[in-house]
């Protein structure tokens, strides 16, 4: 018996051929798969053990944990993963516009800076990047084990959208204050993303500051 690195590689007399080599490793065993029926095969075992060297998992084990299993460095397909794990889509509905209007709509724009709107729908799906989707995961996370007090709120809003505060109003609402307006998918984010902590039976609204 020999060694390569760490695991030892046993050798398997193979009839009209060269020796079968046996890999094992610690989390999988190729031969352990194999019917006893079929133990003295040469043909079986020699087809195993090139099967094992061309499909050894253990190479590729490095980068199923960086791009899926790891949060912190997952990419695309990884990041759904997470997502459904979480409760959390990157697909959201982002308002495709703003529109001419008037006071009683706080989403209207006036004269100079709104559209006239030509009737159909007023949203349109977009997908988060995975920066972006990657940092509202990060926030579900937080939600998931928050305590819901008012810090661990701000927290979550100073990490999603770079600033803002939570402010009880003492009526059974509260206010999400922020120091600039919200873009269209930051928006979306605080309505649709169910990221935010909110007591139940409280309404919230927004503010500018």
């Amino acid at each position: 018996m020999s060694m390569t690195g760490a695991y030892p590689i046993a050798a398997y007399p193979i009839a009209g051929g060269p020796p079968a080599r046996r890999i094992v490793l610690p989390f999988f065993d190729v031969l352990e798969t194999l019917l006893s029926q079929y133990a003295n095969s040469p043909v079986i075992l020699k087809l195993m053990a090139f099967f094992s060297e061309w499909l050894d998992p253990a190479s590729r084990f490095d980068q199923f944990y960086t791009d899926l299993w790891d949060i912190s460095t997952a990419k695309s397909h990884g990041l759904d993963v997470w997502g459904r794990i979480l409760g959390v889509t990157r697909i959201l509905e982002v308002p495709t516009g703003a529109y001419l209007g008037f006071e009683q709509d706080d989403q209207a724009k006036p004269f100079g800076f709104g559209i006239l709107y030509r009737g159909g729908r007023s949203t349109d799906s977009a997908a988060l990047t995975d920066a972006a989707f990657r940092l509202l995961l990060f926030a579900k996370a937080a939600l998931n084990i928050t305590n819901g007090s008012v810090p661990a709120t701000n927290q979550i809003l100073r990490s999603l959208f770079g600033g803002g505060y939570v402010r009880d109003n003492y009526d059974m609402t509260i206010t999400f204050v922020f120091p600039r307006e919200l873009t269209p998918l930051e928006t979306a984010i605080l309505y649709q993303s169910g990221t935010i902590p909110k007591p139940a039976g409280v309404s919230f609204n927004v503010e500018v500051t």
